[in-house]
């Protein structure tokens, strides 16, 4: 589904957080795949999905052509905070609650974890590559294009 990207929460301008806490930028991250994981911290199948997830985004890393970006569903800052701790990635700043409603919405989502696989022109590959993750724990499949 082409075409998409037009008016997205994930346009020019916007702004990430990173691990140490400096602010990344959409235009940083040009010409890399992005993996948008949308989780929480109180969903188990989460907590077992974010494990297998970091093994395969540190596989990748090096090749320097992946990011992730999580967008949360936890209720809280502080919940948001001890989960982002365990995580190697970006995310969307947890205060940016109207970011992550959007997302929801605009790709008809209904459960989380889900990993929302888009090509370095923000073209979806693939709607739901968790899956996909959990059977390629060596990333060898990467980007997990859906057929």
């Amino acid at each position: 589904s082409s075409g998409i990207n037009a008016e997205w929460p994930l346009r020019p301008g916007t702004d990430f957080l990173g691990k140490d806490g400096k602010t990344v930028t959409l235009d940083s991250l040009k010409g890399k795949y992005i993996g948008l994981y949308l989780s929480a911290s109180w969903c188990g199948g989460c907590r077992k999905f974010t494990p297998l997830l970091t093994g395969v985004y540190n596989k990748l890393k090096d090749n320097d052509n992946f990011e992730v970006i999580w967008a949360s569903k936890d209720k809280n800052q502080a919940d948001f905070d001890a989960y982002f701790a365990e995580m190697p990635w970006i995310a969307i700043p947890f205060p940016d609650r109207a970011r992550f409603n959007t997302l929801w919405k605009l790709f008809d989502l209904s459960w989380i974890p889900t990993l929302i696989m888009l090509d370095a022109d923000f073209n979806v590959l693939n709607m739901d590559a968790t899956l996909d993750v959990q059977s390629d724990p060596e990333g060898k499949e990467f980007p997990w294009k859906f057929p």
